[in-house]
């Protein structure tokens, strides 16, 4: 009985180095690679429960403020598909961050994928991840652009942001005052716009 021990074992031992030596597939080491320079460390980030959670926490403040926004004039009645250049400036967020940052009546272009006035058109959204995010975007007095004689700058305070859309535009023709002369008008757009103040 000894001897069928020692047999098995054997059997049991030579088995298991074949196993063990069939299984691996190692060859050779390849070259080395080259060897590069280290990059320089970088700064560390902030934390972003440090400054996102000074709006996006648990107090509900944003979802109010997007609930209430999203049954406001600008979300339903904003007619933000206008986002041809002379329209994208006051009925498209885009179009009114270019015209404002360029100081112009117009976009560039017609605007792609327009979005209605939103958050980003009046508040700092996202600029430095405070509470200063709700900050207006613009509140300078603002320069009507109907503005015949250049004496038309009033200043409403944080409803400056407002009233550079809600003014009357230029329109065109123009009629002059005490002139006999026949204009036709070929838009049922012309006029102040709707009254828009």
């Amino acid at each position: 009985m000894k001897r069928n021990y020692v047999s098995i074992l054997l059997v049991s031992g030579l088995f298991l180095i074949g196993m063990l030596a069939s299984c691996t597939k190692e060859g050779p080491a390849g070259p080395p690679g080259k060897d590069g320079t280290n990059g320089t460390n970088g700064t560390n980030g902030t934390d972003g429960t440090s400054g996102c959670i000074q709006c996006h926490d648990n107090s509900q403040n944003i979802e109010s403020r997007y609930l209430q926004w999203s049954q406001s004039g600008h979300a339903l009645n904003g007619d933000y598909e206008r986002n041809s250049t002379s329209c994208a400036p006051c009925h498209t967020s885009q179009g009114f961050l270019e015209r404002m940052a360029a100081g112009t009546q117009v976009t560039s272009a017609t605007i792609d994928n327009p979005m209605p006035p939103n958050c980003y058109a009046c508040h700092q959204i996202h600029e430095t991840y405070t509470s200063a995010d709700l900050n207006l975007t613009y509140d300078a007095p603002v320069v009507y652009w109907f503005n015949p004689g250049g004496e038309a700058t009033p200043d409403f305070g944080t409803g400056n942001l407002c009233a550079n859309c809600h003014q009357s535009r230029i329109s065109d023709p123009f009629p002059t005052v005490g002139s006999t002369e026949t204009y036709t008008i070929t838009s049922y757009r012309w006029g102040p716009h709707h009254g828009p103040m």
